[in-house]
């Protein structure tokens, strides 16, 4: 049902966006430092994620796709909101906050599920490199549901866009 719902959701928001305001499409690709906290071990994973989304002046939809070698692997989406335009006196600097909500597959040999979701919130500053390429530096934090030995993932990202 939880599948169902996100896949819904996931393809019908970015055009929702686009018929209220004037939208900016784009698609990009993110390194991230993730740590995996269970209830016995920690484990940091550097992992890489490809993204497509969609930006308006005050909100940006992102879909991506992680992954760290055969071990984890996560599909997500997340919305966020531009606080504060002016916080940095330049449009150039912009602070967002939001949510996200994934599903994710974690494989090891410990553990019966190895499949289950997470959710969240994040927070970040996207920096404009030019007219049609920005820089996003953020940090997310999710707790973890349907994998009995893990309880949140936390981490911190650099993402590169293309506007299109």
């Amino acid at each position: 049902m939880l599948k169902r719902w996100l896949l819904s959701l996931l393809l019908l928001l970015p055009w929702r966006l686009q018929a209220q305001e004037e939208s900016f499409s784009f698609i990009g690709i993110s390194s991230a430092s993730t740590e995996l906290k269970g209830s016995q071990t920690t484990q940091q994973l550097s992992t890489l994620s490809l993204h497509y989304g969609a930006q308006t002046q005050e909100w940006r939809t992102l879909f991506a796709y992680e992954f760290h070698s055969n071990s984890y692997k996560k599909a997500s989406m997340q919305i966020d909101k531009i606080v504060k335009d002016s916080l940095f006196g330049t449009p150039k600097v912009r602070p967002y906050l939001g949510v996200n909500l994934s599903i994710l597959a974690y494989e090891d040999e410990h553990i019966e599920d190895t499949h289950g979701y997470s959710y969240g919130g994040d927070g970040g500053l996207l920096f404009y490199l030019s007219d049609t390429i920005d820089l996003d530096l953020g940090y997310h934090y999710e707790a973890i549901e349907g994998i009995e030995s893990m309880e949140s993932l936390q981490g911190f990202w650099l993402s590169l866009h293309y506007f299109y």
